[in-house]
């Protein structure tokens, strides 16, 4: 009977673990409704990451103050391309969302330190702005990011 009882009792939290599980999985998703406007978004992302490091090694810091419109143009596409946040967003897309403020404000500080041309705050901010762009990519299917991004881990 205690046999019995203890096998009903890890079937129960099994299929328990194997629906939370589930859930968790389709609440993970970001919906995506235009592939091509994330896929460009993306790109133009990667595209300012990339370029910023090379502007810092060349000094070429009035260029990089600039940097900071590209990568907002390339958060708009981004943003136009995935649904609205649910009334109770997946922890994807929270994620998601903290990452876009979170490269925003490294883009406004690395224009601004650009600007005066504070050499460490720009390359730290430069850090902080790659960082978030690279987490952010990691957070869609590989078919959506760019060609050359590593794929997910």
């Amino acid at each position: 009977m205690r046999r019995r009882v203890a096998l009903r009792r890890v079937a129960w939290l099994a299929g328990g673990a194997f629906a939370a599980a589930a859930l968790n999985a389709a609440q993970a998703q970001i919906i995506v409704t235009s592939p091509e406007m994330v896929k460009s978004g993306l790109s133009a992302l990667d595209q300012v990451a990339a370029e910023s490091g090379e502007l810092i090694a060349a000094g070429n810091y009035d260029e990089l103050a600039r940097e900071s419109e590209r990568l907002d143009a390339g958060l708009a596409s981004l943003e136009s391309g995935i649904a609205a946040p649910p009334a109770q967003p997946s922890q994807s897309r929270a994620m998601l969302d903290l990452l876009i403020a979170k490269s925003r404000v490294a883009a406004s500080a690395m224009g601004e330190a650009a600007r005066t041309h504070n050499t460490s705050m720009v390359r730290v901010t430069t850090s902080q702005l790659v960082a978030a762009v690279k987490a952010i990519v990691a957070l869609f299917p590989q078919e959506l990011r760019p060609v050359h991004a590593p794929p997910a881990r």
